[in-house]
């Protein structure tokens, strides 16, 4: 899916001026994760801004990859930087593919307090040990994590509680979201994950790239009833790798139908279950044509399968 470079921007500096407005007593910090590189490192219009980096003690996390937060508090300084931050986080989102696209940043609005222990606050909770006493980190502060754990009856509790904090950052169409934080997060934070909490990662991580890929398909963002069923169906055909499930949600969404009835469909999925191949290359090269025919092969099949069932229930 396109995106509109000069239409992100405008409306994100905009939605994000409207939330300024409803907490005029709130301080602004841009948020940045370094990983995949830091375009604000050689800003001309960032050099003034000081940064707090998240005191995070992994050892997979350097200190130059480790997510920092700038207040943005002068009024003359605020706006160019504003601008600016948008129009970077823009550019490095379209750097990125689907079903992973993402941006490098997010704009907090957080009650007055110290920028060291905001920081710190935010760095709490972030490394969790599983029960094989590994210890992981949490990147909570990726826009495309946040608001799937923010969002989950049992996620939330995973983020480390700050509370007071408005969390905007772009979506995987370049449109500034305002991200729910929990409010009611623990005051102390959880480090030790359970089975449950390791399935619930694993499963947010699912969702999230299935969404994304549906998305990319120009298809509207799924409700999680409506994606958890897709998801069902592909592991009960036997699917086990995250792109190959993705990919076929993306597939059997946008196509409507339940792809899996038709002939070549079924024989990808055989290939996948029984010689370990992958689905989303098995189906890369086709085209609109093949992917009309199955979805026509599909809808026959589901429409013989409904008046059989009719017929059925017809005899005495």
């Amino acid at each position: 899916m396109a995106v509109d470079f000069d239409k992100c921007v405008g409306l994100a500096i905009m939605r994000l001026r409207a939330h300024q407005s409803e907490r005029p007593d709130a301080e602004l910090y841009l948020m940045v994760d370094p990983t995949l590189g830091d375009p604000f490192a050689d800003e001309p219009t960032m050099a003034s801004l000081r940064r707090y980096v998240l005191p995070i003690n992994h050892p997979d996390i350097e200190l130059g990859k480790k997510p920092y937060l700038c207040p943005i508090q002068d009024p003359i300084r605020q706006e160019r930087a504003i601008n600016r931050s948008v129009e970077l986080a823009v550019e490095e989102m379209q750097k990125t593919t689907a079903p992973f696209r993402r941006s490098i940043c997010a704009w907090l609005l957080a009650d007055t307090r110290s920028p060291a222990e905001l920081a710190q606050c935010l760095a709490r909770g972030s490394v969790k040990t599983d029960r094989h006493r590994q210890r992981h980190i949490l990147r909570f502060w990726d826009p495309r994590v946040l608001p799937l754990l923010a969002g989950h009856e049992r996620g939330h509790r995973l983020v480390p509680p700050v509370t007071a904090v408005d969390w905007l950052a772009l979506d995987s169409k370049g449109e500034l979201q305002s991200v729910p934080y929990p409010d009611d997060v623990a005051a102390v934070p959880v480090i030790h994950l359970t089975s449950s909490d390791e399935a619930l990662l694993q499963d947010i991580s699912l969702e999230n790239a299935a969404a994304c890929a549906v998305v990319e398909r120009d298809q509207p963002w799924p409700g999680r009833g409506e994606l958890a069923s897709h998801i069902i169906r592909a592991r009960e055909l036997s699917l086990i790798d995250q792109a190959d499930i993705a990919a076929f949600v993306a597939d059997r969404k946008s196509q409507g139908v339940p792809i899996e009835l038709a002939d070549r469909i079924a024989a990808v999925l055989a290939a996948v279950r029984d010689d370990g191949a992958s689905y989303q290359k098995l189906v890369a090269a086709w085209d609109e044509d093949d992917w009309t025919a199955i979805a026509a092969e599909a809808l026959q099949r589901t429409q013989q399968h409904h008046t059989s069932k009719r017929l059925e229930g017809t005899q005495p």
